[in-house]
């Protein structure tokens, strides 16, 4: 890999900030949101163990209040390796190249208003490629992917009017609302370039799901 080229998906960012809104009988149940929540996590766990990663000393809590969270279950020491992931489990810039069809292409464009941005083209092809992936049962992402919270309206791309009360004098509620508009001028701009075939496959919303999951949990790698 060369460096500064690759944008993975973290697993630990996976594991945390997950809340999940149980609905039985039209009344709320902690406990189902807990059980739902450790099942979830399960599966994650699962699929990671099976494909070779190592976190032996780490362990996965829930919170109602808080969500899922990392948590040390030995006593760890400084400097001392706590997980190892291997590179068939992150979703990465080659992994797009690789294995996408729409995420591929959309890197590749060379009209895009962000061909000219190697980050853009970056998280959007990634965007692009979790949609794919996510709807492909027979793909190795599958079972990482249908782990992720499916409710994200507590971060930023999702924030509507209401929630900008608290944010009175800041500059802050005009900069998401500059996020998301560009989020959905993305997502139009590659129904226009990738065709027909792509628009009536996939929704803004769940182009802003993606987008939204990458932001909150990418970071970049490069070569020991």
């Amino acid at each position: 890999a060369r460096a500064g080229t690759i944008v993975a998906c973290s697993f630990f960012l996976t594991l945390c900030w997950t809340r999940a809104f149980v609905v039985a009988n039209n009344n709320y149940d902690e406990q189902i949101e807990i059980e739902f929540e450790q099942y979830r996590a399960g599966l994650l766990e699962s699929w990671l163990r099976d494909n070779d990663a190592q976190f032996d000393s780490l362990g996965i809590t829930y919170a109602v209040s808080e969500g899922r969270g990392v948590v040390a279950e030995n006593s760890i020491l400084s400097r001392e390796t706590v997980a190892v992931l291997p590179r068939k489990t992150l979703i990465t810039t080659p992994t797009v190249l690789r294995l996408g069809y729409y995420g591929k292409r959309a890197y590749r464009l060379e009209y895009a208003s962000w061909s000219n941005s190697q980050y853009l083209r970056e998280h959007i092809s990634m965007a692009v490629f979790i949609m794919e992936q996510r709807i492909d049962r027979s793909s190795f992402f599958y079972k990482y992917l249908d782990t992720l919270p499916k409710d994200l309206t507590h971060l930023p791309m999702f924030y509507e009017e209401d929630d900008f009360s608290t944010f009175t004098g800041s500059e802050f509620p005009l900069e998401v609302i500059r996020m998301q508009s560009s989020a959905r001028n993305e997502f139009w701009e590659l129904c226009k370039l990738l065709g027909r075939s792509f628009s009536h496959k996939f929704t803004v919303d769940e182009y802003m799901w993606a987008r939204a999951s990458i932001l909150s949990r990418a970071f970049r790698i490069y070569p020991e």
